[in-house]
């Protein structure tokens, strides 16, 4: 079990990610930025409950997830404790002066609290007439990866898919709802346009913030994408993806897309560029900085995000 020299609420906080929820947000702005592109009028408590809904799945994923994760964990230290521990008390072998150690329970309990929150504010768009089919569809679709991304029997999150769906929940299921909701409607089309890039970009990015673990995850029996792919081929695959991602992103020019759009996402490709860079040099054995691989692959998929979601809201 994990200790924390920091409070229970702060140890919450952790767990739920403010950067996955901060991508929430702005792929759910993506999405309602192509209804007010489009000139197309939406009412505004409709954004902020869809909005919350999308923030809620993430927040019971992820404390779903840390209660399953943590579940792993007490088995495994009770399998490796010494018979001389056996007549102590959990808090006696575990707690030490000045450490706060967060039940698991809570965990689960947080989750489910979120969960229930956000089944409400469902039944609350329901009544207002604001789900329409295909609102209700992506919605249903975004539980159920959420939900069987954390809990057994599925656990998607170690499938070795789970970075896939995850990059589809924020990157196409996120915007594809927030259009649906706002419009009534769905635009198949413009939204894959903007949408399939950004997927690999998120991708790409999870798949870079997960080589940090390898050998972890290896050990623990974790098969996370980069895990299954082996770290060779996982390093060659995301520096496929970035690429890939931008020149998508200059074809949906050729396709319809407007190229006042599109430009300024296309600022942030010097950042991706050096994101494989970065993936390169370590894969030919050069020391890694870790935390500024992390902040490469954040900075890529966020201001690629942030850009086109300015530039759609600007008109």
């Amino acid at each position: 079990m994990r200790r924390f020299l920091v409070s229970p609420l702060w140890q919450l906080v952790r767990v739920v990610n403010p950067l996955a929820l901060l991508a929430g947000v702005l792929f759910f702005a993506l999405g309602a930025g192509i209804v007010d592109f489009r000139n197309q009028p939406f009412s505004g408590v409709d954004y902020w409950l869809g909005q919350a809904c999308i923030t809620l799945l993430q927040m019971s994923s992820a404390l779903l997830k840390a209660f399953y994760d943590r579940a792993g964990e007490t088995e495994a230290l009770s399998s490796s404790r010494k018979p001389d521990n056996e007549n102590k008390s959990e808090e006696e072998r575990e707690k030490t002066p000045g450490e706060i150690v967060l039940p698991r329970s809570v965990f689960l309990q947080t989750g489910l609290t979120t969960l229930s929150i956000g089944a409400a504010l469902t039944v609350l768009l329901l009544t207002r007439g604001a789900l329409n089919v295909s609102a209700m569809l992506l919605l249903g679709v975004a539980f159920g990866i959420t939900f069987f991304y954390s809990v057994p029997p599925l656990r998607l999150v170690y499938s070795g898919y789970g970075e896939l769906l995850m990059a589809f929940f924020l990157a196409n299921l996120t915007p594809a709802f927030a259009f649906a909701l706002l419009s009534g409607e769905m635009d198949a089309h413009l939204l894959g346009l903007l949408t399939f890039p950004l997927t690999l970009l998120c991708l790409a990015m999870m798949m870079a913030l997960s080589l940090e673990h390898y050998y972890r995850d290896l050990k623990q029996g974790h098969m996370t994408m980069m895990v299954r792919l082996g770290w060779q081929r996982g390093m060659l695959v995301h520096n496929i993806l970035v690429p890939l991602a931008y020149l998508l992103l200059g074809i949906s020019a050729l396709m319809g897309l407007s190229w006042s759009v599109l430009w300024p996402a296309m600022l942030t490709l010097p950042i991706g560029a050096f994101q494989v860079w970065q993936m390169w040099q370590i894969g030919n054995g050069a020391p890694t900085r870790w935390p500024l691989l992390r902040l490469t692959a954040y900075a890529t998929v966020g201001l690629t995000v942030y850009l086109l979601t300015f530039s759609l809201w600007m008109g």
